[in-house]
């Protein structure tokens, strides 16, 4: 529904700057995207523990974020600063956090 919305909002300009990763039109689909993606997923309660990442700046949107605590029990939680939801996967810090989570891992 969402989608729909959005796309017949005669107020919408969609974008056409491209498919690079920093395109906001790449940026427009990528959303909608996992939107629609989203919506066709039911999660299930697992009882594996998880370590979160969230984010900085989707701490601050409007959207409504998953709560990992309805999904899993969560370990720890930890904000990744600078990072968007669609650039985190890359963010450098999320690698050095996840490097140094699993390197503590192995030694135990």
């Amino acid at each position: 529904a969402w989608v729909a919305e959005q796309l017949r909002d005669p107020a919408l300009t969609i974008p056409n700057d491209g498919s690079g990763d920093e395109a906001q039109e790449y940026i427009l689909w990528a959303t909608l995207d996992s939107r629609i993606q989203g919506a066709r997923h039911v999660l299930v309660r697992s009882s594996q523990p998880v370590h979160v990442f969230q984010a900085d700046s989707s701490l601050h949107r409007a959207a409504v974020l998953r709560n990992w605590h309805d999904l899993a029990p969560v370990l720890e939680t930890e904000i990744v600063p600078q990072a968007d939801h669609l650039d985190i996967i890359r963010h450098p810090l999320l690698c050095t956090m996840l490097r140094e989570r699993l390197l503590e891992m192995d030694v135990a």
